[in-house]
C-alpha cells in the first residue's frame, strides 16, 4: 500500500500533473514490486518552497508503505531523484526523499487496517 507524494516548487498545469501522477503510479509499483492497484499518487505543484536558501525548483518526495525495507532505500532515493530530475527537470542535490515504513496497524484501507 505505498504513498508516492511529490511536493514541488515548480509550476505546472492541471495536464502536466495528472500526467505525473499516472508516470509516477507505474514507476513506484515497479519500484517497489508492488501492484498498482495498491499505489497512491499525490503531485502538490507551485508549492512555496526555499531549499539552501534559494527559491529555485526544489522538491519533497514522501514515500510511504507497510515493509518498507530500509536496506533498499539508498537505491530507491537514487532512482527517486533520477525519475524527478527527469519528470521535472530539478536536480538532485535539491531534492529530499523522506520515507516512512508502516506498521500495518497502522495502515487503513477499505474501513480496515491492514493488521492481521
Amino acid at each position: 500500500m505505498p504513498l508516492f507524494k511529490i511536493e514541488t516548487s515548480k509550476i505546472m498545469e492541471k495536464e502536466e500533473g495528472k500526467l505525473l501522477c499516472l508516470e509516477a503510479s507505474r514507476f513506484v509499483a515497479k519500484l517497489l514490486q508492488k501492484s498498482e492497484q495498491v499505489v497512491m499518487v499525490c503531485v502538490e505543484a507551485g508549492k512555496t518552497m526555499s531549499f539552501a536558501g534559494d527559491e529555485g525548483p526544489c522538491a519533497l518526495v514522501t514515500i510511504k508503505s507497510v515493509g518498507l525495507p530500509a536496506a533498499s532505500c539508498p537505491r530507491y532515493a537514487k532512482e527517486i531523484c533520477a525519475f524527478v530530475e527527469e519528470q521535472l527537470a530539478i536536480s538532485p542535490a535539491r531534492v529530499f526523499v523522506d520515507f516512512f515504513d508502516i506498521h500495518p496497524a497502522l495502515f487503513g484501507w477499505n474501513g480496515s487496517t491492514l493488521a492481521k
